[in-house]
């Protein structure tokens, strides 16, 4: 119930956050079965959210381990919003084993026929080009493949205009289905990992659209209309996405969780002086 509320909260809140997302070959997308969403990762968490936020099955989450580690606020949403964790080395070697456990539990999902979304670049940099593939995901897919499990992976290319301006312009292009059962069921393990990560990193580069000409006027006028009226709002989410961010890659995700944040109370203030100014 907490993600669907949640979902329907982004999908309106978006709107006035970007000047719009165009959404290419989404027929492509499954919608039932066992899934793995394999978008690139370009920035942050708002790939996902962008995703999510367009299709209509529920989905679960692979999310940096670290924001599992301590109990509070970040761990139940996370954990409210089908998060589950995954560790790099870089996040700590003595936390690896836990992979194991979700890794298991993402089996036991794609028998229930689920849907995982899952970042096989493993890293987000703000980058303009696909960078190579980690295999954990080609990995999972030959496990499902020796539990008889029909395993589809959906590639997912997001490009954005720009990661510096406040309201860029994205295109999201799904690509061909590529279904597991597909591969020779007696190939070894490390060609199958190299055949297949080497099939999603081709779809995802033939993905790539960086023409963001020809979006919708009325979502050029509904981001219009946002900056009108929540200026004050964007420049405070602005400047504390400055102030906080690492680097230009988590910016946008520091600004949209201070807008997703603090956007009701705005709000809520602004019904208050029209209802008694008026």
């Amino acid at each position: 119930m907490i993600f669907y509320i949640l979902r329907n909260y982004t999908r309106f809140l978006l709107r006035f956050l970007n000047k719009g997302t165009n959404f290419t070959n989404i027929e492509n997308f499954p919608e039932k079965g066992p899934l793995v969403l394999a978008p690139t990762h370009a920035n942050s968490v708002i790939d996902a959210i962008q995703i999510a936020c367009r299709i209509n099955r529920p989905i679960w989450f692979l999310v940096r381990g670290d924001f599992f580690k301590k109990e509070g606020f970040v761990k139940n949403l996370l954990i409210s919003c089908k998060g589950k964790p995954i560790f790099r080395a870089s996040e700590g070697k003595e936390n690896m084993g836990e992979n194991d456990n979700t890794l298991a539990s993402c089996i036991e999902l794609f028998k229930a026929n689920e849907a995982v979304l899952i970042f096989p670049e493993g890293i987000s940099l703000n980058q303009t080009e696909v960078l190579p593939l980690k295999k954990g995901l080609s990995r999972m897919a030959y496990m499902s493949k020796k539990e008889n499990i029909d395993l589809q992976i959906s590639p997912i290319t997001v490009t954005y205009d720009n990661f510096k301006d406040f309201g860029n312009r994205s295109n999201v292009t799904f690509g061909k289905t590529i279904r597991i059962n597909d591969f020779d069921t007696e190939m070894p393990e490390a060609k199958f990992v190299k055949n297949l990560t080497d099939q999603i990193f081709l779809t995802l580069k033939s993905g790539q659209n960086f023409n963001f000409n020809g979006f919708n006027i009325i979502d050029k006028i509904i981001y219009l209309f946002g900056w009108i009226i929540n200026f004050p709002l964007y420049f405070l989410a602005m400047f504390i996405g400055k102030k906080f961010s690492i680097n230009n890659a988590f910016h946008d995700t520091i600004v949209f969780f201070v807008l997703f944040a603090l956007a009701p109370l705005y709000w809520l203030i602004l019904g208050l002086i029209y209802y008694f100014a008026f």
